[in-house]
């Protein structure tokens, strides 16, 4: 019987003993697939990529932005951050610099929207959004306000938004569903709320933080950034049918 116990006490010291080891290498295994984000700012995209390939990490270009202080073709921002610990094999998301600006941006307004679209393109910009409004007060397919402005300086983004006239809805002759505002710097929406004949009557700043990337686990597309003076919010809601001269509150980033 004694016999009989120990030889149950030695197969149970094993079998800790093997548990306790494939404990500890399944811990090694998941540390040794996590690396600590390097700092990538300044960085040509030749450096950011051999930096990353050297840590498993993937690089992606997510997006161009002017600046001031990065020289063109050098990483002005990165996500996520730099000594955020990520699995190996994670896709990083950079910001490319494209310099200072040095592109004028053209006087849209009142043209058509497909000379509007060309004069774009050749001035070496992008064109960004469209947004489309009934109205009588223009020709339909004009451009009836742009974002940025007409040779507007320090710009971030070399895309150029757009808002176009479109025939008046056939069931009225004055209503028309509200446009989405957000995203749109406060210029940009109160130009596009002059042109609707609406009344913009407050204007609720409030500040924002940065979104959150997600975890390393995370499949989620990321977000893109709140940008300080955009429009977060608004009343009415878009999708509501509005009339020439209702009331409209912003919500603005600050």
């Amino acid at each position: 019987m004694t016999s009989l116990f120990r030889t149950l006490g030695t197969l149970l010291l094993l079998a800790v003993v093997a548990l306790a080891s494939a404990l500890l290498t399944m811990q090694l295994v998941i540390h040794s697939a996590e690396v600590t984000v390097p700092d990538l700012k300044g960085k040509t995209l030749a450096e950011a990529h051999r930096v990353a390939a050297s840590l498993h990490l993937d690089i992606r270009v997510a997006n161009h932005l002017y600046s001031s202080t990065i020289p063109a073709g050098r990483v002005l921002n990165q996500a996520p951050g730099p000594g955020v610990t990520v699995r190996s094999g994670w896709h990083m998301r950079i910001t490319e610099s494209l310099g200072p600006q040095t592109v004028t941006i053209p006087a849209l307004t009142g043209e058509p929207d497909g000379i509007a679209i060309q004069q774009i393109h050749q001035s070496g910009l992008q064109l960004g959004r469209l947004a489309y409004l009934p109205t009588s007060a223009a020709p339909s397919g004009t451009v009836i306000a742009q974002s940025p402005r007409p040779n507007a300086q320090g710009v971030s983004s070399p895309r150029v938004q757009l808002l176009i006239a479109t025939p008046p809805m056939p069931d009225s002759t004055s209503g028309f569903v509200m446009p989405s505002l957000a995203g749109r710097n406060l210029a940009s929406a109160r130009a596009l709320l002059a042109h609707a004949g609406l009344k913009l009557v407050s204007v609720k700043r409030i500040a924002a933080g940065i979104r959150p990337i997600g975890s390393v686990a995370s499949t989620a597309p990321p977000q893109a950034p709140i940008v300080p003076g955009s429009v977060i919010a608004q009343t009415p809601s878009s999708g509501y049918r509005v009339q020439p001269g209702d009331t409209v509150t912003l919500t603005v980033a600050k």
